[in-house]
């Protein structure tokens, strides 16, 4: 995402708070002479010093977020961080594809190059997914194991929290395309503008 819209936007800021995905990050940019500032920070206490047009959380980094405080905390801290009628827009897994489709369920894929195992346990709206991966280098396969752990969100709960914070929900999409979400819908878009302040 970074690389996309640093070919349309001139100034980029990229914060995650993994060293490591900033570094990978850093490199694409690079390889594609684009440019963007880098930093290692919290999205639910950012610190940035500065205000923006457009922020993207997207990749549902959203439901990595796993208790209301910190989600709430989130919000607010990109609604602080954006430009009167500044837009926010952000993915998440649906609650339908958490707890439905990923639920507890067991999938797995094998082919002459990749093999992996993935198992995931649902409890009280979370999914724990543990990932076990054999990648073939030559003649042997490199093993290396994931964690992952989402929260399912209703979107009532979180149109409630957003209008609380000051945001206005323009659209919702499905897999950013369809206008139309349905109750199978696995990923759900938000766009979202920074409400104006009212002076009393």
């Amino acid at each position: 995402m970074t690389k996309e819209l640093g070919r349309t936007f001139k100034h980029i800021w990229a914060v995650d708070m993994s060293h490591e995905m900033l570094t990978e990050a850093e490199d694409k940019m690079r390889n594609e002479k684009l440019k963007a500032k880098f930093v290692c920070q919290n999205i639910a206490e950012l610190k940035l010093n500065k205000q923006f047009d457009l922020i993207t959380c997207v990749l549902d980094s959203t439901n990595y977020i796993l208790n209301d405080k910190d989600l709430s905390k989130y919000f607010y801290s990109v609604y602080e961080h954006l430009k009167e009628d500044g837009i926010f827009i952000f993915d998440i897994n649906s609650y339908y594809k958490l707890t439905e489709v990923l639920g507890n369920n067991l999938y797995n894929y094998d082919d002459e190059d990749v093999v992996y195992i993935w198992e995931n346990v649902l409890e009280q709206d979370i999914v724990d997914m543990y990932l076990t991966f054999f990648i073939r280098e030559g003649e042997l396969y490199r093993r290396f194991d994931e964690e992952h752990r989402e929260r399912a969100y209703k979107m009532d709960f979180l149109d409630e929290m957003l209008n609380k914070v000051g945001f206005k929900v323009l659209k919702k999409l499905d897999n950013y395309e369809s206008e139309d979400i349905k109750e199978d819908t696995e990923r759900i878009v938000y766009i979202l503008r920074k409400k104006q302040e009212v002076i009393n």
